[in-house]
């Protein structure tokens, strides 16, 4: 089984690895974690100067965010191949996951649901929704971040989520 997770980074992160982890323990499962960046906002955190193509992977951008991100998958329990990429995304999240996930053949899509309601949904929208309307003959799954901590559990802690709605 080869899946694709979307990992924004350490919010909500241990959800999706704590996920991912438990498919490995129960089956082989190759497993992409994947973080898009924007690349003017990284080029302005770390004060990138210069000709840049942010088309490209950003080896100063890379560097500076796998530290970040490498110790949350490190370690991932179970059985299969663990990758990391960082890339950089123009346009929305979803079309990014999207476009990700048709570069190769993977039999699931993991992306956290932050459940965001009222104005923030409006202003930020919803990549898991947008996600599941545009990914084709892949199926999505959409780990409910703010949910999990909602009920006092701690990050990492929730276990699989209970499927609340199957969409087919």
């Amino acid at each position: 089984m080869k899946i694709l997770v979307g990992l924004e980074g350490a919010d909500g992160a241990a959800e999706l690895v704590k996920f991912a982890a438990d498919l490995r323990r129960k089956e082989r499962c190759d497993v992409t974690f994947v973080h898009f960046y924007w690349p003017p906002e990284e080029y302005a955190r770390l004060g990138l100067r210069g000709a840049r193509n942010p088309l490209e992977v950003d080896v100063d951008v890379v560097t500076s965010l796998e530290p970040k991100l490498r110790p949350l998958i490190d370690g991932l329990p179970g059985f299969g191949r663990v990758a990391l990429e960082i890339e950089p995304a123009l346009g929305s999240p979803a079309s990014n996951l999207t476009a990700a996930a048709a570069e190769r053949p993977y039999d699931m899509i993991v992306v956290g649901a932050h459940q965001r309601h009222g104005l923030a949904r409006v202003l930020k929208g919803s990549v898991s929704e947008s996600l599941v309307h545009h990914a084709a003959r892949v199926p999505v799954v959409c780990i409910p971040i703010a949910a999990a901590r909602a009920g006092g559990a701690p990050a990492g802690k929730a276990g699989l989520p209970r499927i609340l709605t199957v969409l087919a």
